[in-house]
């Protein structure tokens, strides 16, 4: 408080309370409605401290000095938002990219180079930087290949690297810090190895570290920082598959794992086999995929939530009207496609949303097909039809 001082001889004192700043201002904030269809309002969360006020940069020539303020966009486009705290301390200034799209998404399917070895489908796959590596493989009838072949997206070439340590095919296939990980691969006829396979990106070398837990099979992955969460799938001793429950959590950087139990899920995890899984705001959302079940293949559509921070770590999503066979990211967004690849969804806001989209030249739906993404671009290959032939197709997957 100030005391200010009495006037006129007479003692009058009054009160005048004055903020008190600690420290230099520090700029933070949140987006709400992201990704948006064009036009659209974006909410912005002003998260700073130790500021007076507050100048905002929306990215595309307007202003504002609101603290909340909220904007509206008329056009497509990617736009760097700033916000500058500013206090007697100083300012301090933070970004986040706004991206609006267009009414209507038109996805360009284009048919690239065919892949250079044996036609073969079920390959497990990993990206590095900007190179792809494909693990194994079904090349027909029980035959498995050991091969690993290096795609570089720059030269747009495939390379034969090091073989993997055995063969075998149904990998799940993840990477952090230039190392590329496979669990899960087995030959037909034989028991689920509990092992992960680890590959050095600058040596061209293959190490197996032996662990019971990891003989999951028919898996994917969701990585967040060192730690690849692994789901659902099945194990198999060789002569029985048994299916499992909630998720693998395998550190990388330890070479250790641990089971996490999908407590109060009920049967919306029950093995799920190639579920959707993906990373998304520091969570995952896993779903989709088929169940087996005396021979019967279905299509489940419910989604969940894991939280790794969580008490509860799982959480219900709504259920999609249609089932998501296959997660694409593309220009910082994620998408799904539907079994029959006719309708194409977005996750946004906690959910799946519908696009008024299209899709140009769209390559056939294909079991067992490989897809991975590098920049701003899709790739998706080989699988093989409902005969059981396989092809050597790679196809590109763009968003204009």
């Amino acid at each position: 408080m100030l005391f200010a001082g009495f006037a006129g001889g007479c003692s009058k004192w009054s009160l005048e309370p004055k903020q008190l700043i600690s420290g230099p201002p520090v700029a933070k904030f949140t987006v709400s409605n992201n990704n948006c269809i064009a036009t659209c309002t974006v909410t912005f969360t002003n998260e700073s401290t130790n500021a007076t006020s507050y100048e905002w940069d929306f990215g595309d020539g307007s202003t504002s000095t609101q603290t909340n303020p909220s904007k509206q966009y008329t056009q497509a486009g990617t736009f760097t938002v700033k916000l500058t705290a500013n206090s007697p301390g100083g300012s301090n200034t933070a970004q986040q990219t706004v991206t609006i799209s267009s009414s209507s998404l038109n996805f360009v399917w284009q048919r690239i180079a065919d892949f250079p070895g044996l036609p073969r489908s079920d390959a497990g796959v990993f990206v590095i930087g900007n190179k792809a590596y494909l693990a194994g493989g079904n090349l027909g009838g029980e035959n498995q290949t050991d091969e690993l072949w290096e795609f570089d997206a720059g030269a747009n070439r495939w390379n034969l690297k090091r073989s993997l340590p055995r063969r075998g095919a149904y990998a799940t296939g993840f990477a952090y810090n230039n190392i590329g990980y496979l669990t899960g691969m087995f030959t037909v006829k034989q028991a689920v190895p509990g092992e992960v396979l680890v590959y050095n990106q600058s040596t061209d070398q293959w190490a197996t570290r032996t662990d019971s837990r990891m003989n999951r099979t028919f898996c994917s992955a969701c990585v967040l920082g060192d730690k690849a969460y692994i789901g659902v799938g099945q194990t198999n001793d060789g002569s029985q598959s048994v299916a499992q429950t909630g998720l693998l959590e395998y550190n990388m950087s330890a070479g250790s794992s641990a089971l996490i139990p999908a407590t109060g899920m009920g049967s919306r995890l029950d093995g799920r086999l190639g579920p959707v899984m993906f990373p998304y705001n520091g969570k995952c959302i896993i779903g989709g995929g088929a169940l087996v079940s005396n021979d019967i293949v279905s299509f489940p559509l419910s989604f969940v939530e894991f939280n790794p921070n969580s008490a509860t770590k799982f959480d219900g999503r709504p259920d999609m009207s249609r089932s998501i066979i296959r997660f694409v990211h593309l220009a910082g967004r994620t998408f799904g496609f539907t079994e029959s690849n006719t309708q194409i969804y977005e996750y946004k806001n906690d959910n799946w949303e519908l696009l008024p989209s299209a899709q140009s030249n769209a390559p056939p739906v294909q079991i067992g097909a490989v897809g991975f993404s590098i920049g701003n671009t899709f790739y998706l290959g080989l699988g093989s039809d409902q005969n059981g032939v396989r092809n050597k197709e790679v196809w590109t997957l763009k968003l204009n």
